[in-house]
């Protein structure tokens, strides 16, 4: 702990960590060494959705579900500890979430993280802490109820602050906010250091907004100061400024962890309305160790079908083809998908072979794996699961 505690001071300018907790052992190795990974997010939604009230029978029921994915053959487990700013486990810095307490900021039961991890483990999976760094709520009516948070709490009480915004859905934290990025490191940190988790990940959910008027004042600051980027330039400076520090606090842990990104599958509204440089972050050093985006679309989506949106991320992950992965769209077998045009509509539906024939695709072309949303729908389609990857 000291030796990450002076790095972290050395490279990040941090200081203050935890004690580590019982379930920060690494995990053994096993299915999560075999060369084609396979990975299931697990939702803020799916904690607990038996409703088990002690720690034990929640074991018991998480027990029978990881056993079942291991028999699928999934390696890594992308469980999503912190949803709006709030958490699953015992944090100095965030309230408890109100998916698993009776209410944001109430008690838990008991420390849901670490009964993932000391679940999961022994079983051979790769747990990866995922958070959504800049969602409050999606309600932008819950100021109040923030203001009991121990942070943000306290940023709302100064009058004039601007680290938190409400939008028309929702409430964040301000991407050009240096405050709010520090909260977010520091929130990593802890996770690093309390529990050692195999990864921390990140979602879709950059830029809330593109709305000009959003970051003004800090824009008009930084030109001011003699700043010189465009202002959608700038932005995507302050997400890539982030996602710098946190990747270098995964790599100072006492047990470096990896750190990875799930960001929507189209390439241009990530750069354009999310200011995710995801460019940037696939062909350079420092941003991440795998990129997952989320290609939720059959091989007849009208405007991003399967086969030319993996390609396109191919091409950006040209050297290193291993180190992108493939989020896959489960939830949708079965289903009409809405979005997908009428050559695609109802394609999920009616071709029973769209996950066998992505997965194939993925393999042919070097891929690294793929992620399934989500764990529920995994679950419910294990079969279908079990069929594309041959077993």
């Amino acid at each position: 702990m000291k030796r990450f505690c002076c790095l972290l001071s050395a490279v990040l300018l941090l200081c203050g960590c935890a004690a580590p907790n019982l379930s920060a052992a690494p995990a053994p190795q096993s299915t999560a060494d075999v060369r084609e990974k396979r990975g299931v997010w697990l939702s803020y939604s799916e904690w607990n959705p038996t409703g088990a009230a002690s720690l034990q029978a929640y074991c018991d029921a998480l027990t029978a579900r990881l056993t079942a994915l291991r028999d699928l053959g999934i390696t890594d487990l992308f469980a999503q500890v912190r949803p709006f700013g709030d958490a699953v486990y015992p944090s100095r810095l965030f309230p408890a979430a109100a998916c698993v307490a009776s209410t944001r900021g109430g008690a838990l039961p008991f420390d849901f993280f670490a009964a993932l991890l000391d679940t999961a483990r022994p079983l051979g999976f790769r747990v990866h802490a995922w958070i959504n760094p800049y969602r409050l709520s999606n309600d932008p009516q819950a100021l109040d109820r923030l203001r009991q948070d121990p942070v943000v709490g306290q940023w709302l009480k100064e009058p004039g602050q601007t680290d938190v915004r409400v939008i028309e859905t929702g409430v964040f934290l301000n991407p050009a906010s240096q405050r709010a990025r520090q909260v977010i490191l520091d929130g990593v940190v802890e996770l690093l250091s309390d529990y050692a988790p195999d990864g921390i990940h990140l979602d879709d959910y950059f830029y809330p907004t593109d709305a000009p008027d959003f970051d003004k004042a800090e824009y008009r600051a930084y030109k001011r100061a003699g700043g010189v980027m465009a202002r959608d330039d700038w932005r995507r400076e302050n997400v890539n400024a982030l996602l710098r520090t946190l990747y270098a606090a995964t790599k100072a842990a006492d047990t470096p962890a990896l750190f990875t990104l799930s960001p929507c599958a189209d390439i241009e509204k990530n750069e354009r309305t999310l200011f995710a440089d995801v460019r940037r972050w696939c062909g350079e050093d420092g941003y991440c160790d795998f990129i997952i985006p989320q290609i939720y679309f059959g091989f007849c989506h009208e405007t991003l079908p399967f086969d030319q949106t993996l390609d396109a991320w191919l091409a950006l992950c040209a050297d290193r083809p291993e180190r992108l992965w493939a989020g896959l769209a489960v939830y949708k077998i079965g289903t009409k998908d809405p979005y997908a045009g009428n050559g695609g509509r109802t394609e999920w539906q009616t071709d029973g072979d769209v996950l066998t024939r992505q997965v194939a695709l993925l393999r042919q072309t070097g891929c690294g794996g793929c992620c399934l949303y989500s764990i529920s729908y995994t679950l419910k389609w294990a079969d279908a699961c079990a069929q594309a990857f041959g077993q």
